[in-house]
């Protein structure tokens, strides 16, 4: 929960618990809904650090799998190169 909703949150059950107009069970019924409330935000930051984390892992999955991918064509096209120089490195042995 966001520390201006925790405060406000704070303040109105400061101000309900003090209402003098307010019955016991009225009081409490109001303090109850109002930390329901709290929980409910706490509970939907932690699912969104959840999904924080869940894309983190899947950014890094998907860098490590393209650099994975990377270094097999990096060394495909290396040794396509080595084999043509060494077929160049052949021919020109036998033209000399």
């Amino acid at each position: 929960m966001s520390a201006p909703a925790y405060r406000i949150i704070r303040i109105l059950s400061g101000i309900i618990s003090e209402n003098v107009n307010l019955t016991i069970k009225q009081r409490n019924d109001i303090i109850s809904s109002l930390n329901k409330y709290a929980i409910d935000e706490i509970e939907n930051n932690r699912s969104n650090d959840q999904k924080i984390r869940d894309l983190r892992e899947d950014v890094d999955s998907l860098l490590i799998k393209s650099y994975t991918e990377n270094n097999i064509k990096k060394d495909k096209h290396e040794k396509s190169n080595e084999k043509t120089n060494e077929k160049s490195n052949e021919k020109l042995d036998t033209e000399w």
